[in-house]
C-alpha cells in the first residue's frame, strides 16, 4: 500500500578525527507517514542514526571499520564490523560480521535477530 511520507537525513563527515586516517560519518534520519492508518504495522514516525568509524593503518594496506545503524523506538540495532587487508595493489581481502538486535519479529531489525553472520570477501580491482 502506498502512503504519503516525509523522509529526511542530516549528516556529517570528518576525516583525520583525533588521529591521521581515522574517518567518522554520522547521520540522523527519520520518516513520517502523513496518512498513517491505525491498522499499519509500521509506526507513524520513526527516527534513528547511523555511524561509521573507519581507521586505516600500515600505509593504508589494512583497515578496521565499525558501522552502527539504530532505530530509537524499540532500541533496534544493526552492527557491522570489518577488518581488511590489501596484500597487493589490485586485491583486498576482508573478514567481517553483522549482527542484529531487536525486540520482536515485526521490528525492522528484530525480524533478523537470529540471522547474524560472519563473512569473508575477496575484492579484485582492475
Amino acid at each position: 500500500v502506498e502512503k504519503e511520507q516525509i523522509q529526511y537525513v542530516v549528516g556529517l563527515d570528518r576525516n583525520d578525527l583525533f588521529v591521521h586516517n581515522l574517518f567518522l560519518n554520522l547521520q540522523y534520519f527519520g520518516e513520517y507517514i502523513l496518512d498513517h492508518d491505525a491498522d499499519m504495522v509500521l509506526p507513524e514516525s520513526r527516527t534513528g542514526m547511523t555511524g561509521l568509524l573507519r581507521y586505516s593503518f600500515l600505509d593504508s594496506k589494512a583497515g578496521f571499520s565499525y558501522r552502527l545503524t539504530a532505530f530509537f523506538k524499540g532500541k533496534e540495532l544493526r552492527h557491522h564490523v570489518e577488518l581488511t587487508y590489501k596484500p597487493i595493489s589490485w586485491a583486498q581481502v576482508a573478514i567481517g560480521g553483522i549482527w542484529y538486535q531487536g525486540n520482536s519479529a515485526t521490528d525492522y531489525f528484530g525480524q533478523y535477530d537470529d540471522k547474524d553472520f560472519i563473512y569473508g570477501k575477496l575484492k579484485l580491482v582492475f
